[in-house]
């Protein structure tokens, strides 16, 4: 756990991805907020992230913010296309 605010920033490999994420530990969804840069995420908060792309599944729920991501929440890539 954190005892600040940690500045995060959010990637994932897709091009034109889009990245929705929440703060309060809720699973995010496409009428979440979206991800324009980095940002800082408070020591009571709990981020959580999805990617999204014309074409694709939505990604896995990144993984909440620890000490071992170091400021970084990587996406689960998009692997899943739609046909």
């Amino acid at each position: 756990m954190y005892t600040g605010a940690q500045s995060v920033t959010i990637t994932d490999a897709t091009p034109g991805a889009t990245i929705y994420y929440t703060t309060n530990g809720t699973t995010p969804t496409a009428a979440s907020a979206v991800y324009t840069g980095p940002m800082s995420v408070g020591a009571s908060e709990t981020l959580q992230a999805i990617a999204a792309a014309s074409g694709y599944t939505a990604s896995a729920v990144g993984r909440p913010l620890t000490r071992s991501t170091q400021g970084a929440l990587r996406c689960g890539e998009l692997l899943n296309r739609l046909y």
